[in-house]
């Protein structure tokens, strides 16, 4: 698929609330891919409802566009997790409109109105993410106070390259849990 189907199918998509599969070959392991429901499509990013593998709609995955290969519309099992889902009751939560045209405008506006931030630059630090708020956002790097999985602040701040930014997650119930635990106020968006 080239760029410019995947963002016509992702808007598509979005625009129907369709429950699709996201294929990046660089970044995710063979027959790992994400699924879930696409809300937004900027120019440089999409965010979607993402399915957990308790076939729940648990928070939101902001991807970066151009490492999506392809967006698969029917795909094996897709039946079963709309028909799971239903079942469920399963609602895909109205989502705040955030800026999607830079990682910058993405970091800030996602953390406006979200907790915290999960941040993976799956490039640079494969399998590891990280958790917390972002303090200051600059022309290249973004400044993090992070959170381990205890509930406890670092003591110090972690800078890094927005550049590595591969994709941003929030919204969903372990961070708010995390959050709420840390006396993170609640978010806004609900």
């Amino acid at each position: 698929m080239t760029q410019l189907s995947v963002h016509r199918t992702l808007a598509v998509s979005a625009a129907k609330r369709s429950l699709v599969r996201l294929v990046r070959r660089r970044l995710d392991a063979k027959g790992k891919h994400l699924i879930g429901v696409p809300l937004q499509v900027g120019a440089a990013w999409v965010v979607i409802a993402t399915m957990d593998d308790r076939i729940s709609i648990d928070g939101f995955d902001a991807l970066r566009l151009s490492d999506v290969d392809q967006v698969e519309r029917q795909f094996v099992r897709r039946a079963f997790y709309v028909r799971g889902l239903s079942a469920k009751r399963a609602r895909v939560p109205e989502l705040p409109h955030l800026q999607l045209g830079s990682i910058r405008g993405l970091l800030r506006s996602a953390q406006e109105w979200f907790p915290l931030l999960v941040i993976d630059r799956e490039e640079v630090n494969p399998g590891a993410a990280e958790i917390g708020r972002i303090v200051r956002v600059a022309d290249s790097s973004y400044t993090m106070k992070e959170i381990d999985p205890s509930g406890d602040w670092r003591r110090s701040n972690a800078r890094y390259h927005q550049g590595d930014v591969t994709r941003v997650g929030f919204g969903n119930e372990y961070e708010e849990t995390l959050a709420s635990a840390a006396g993170v106020p609640d978010p806004k968006w609900r």
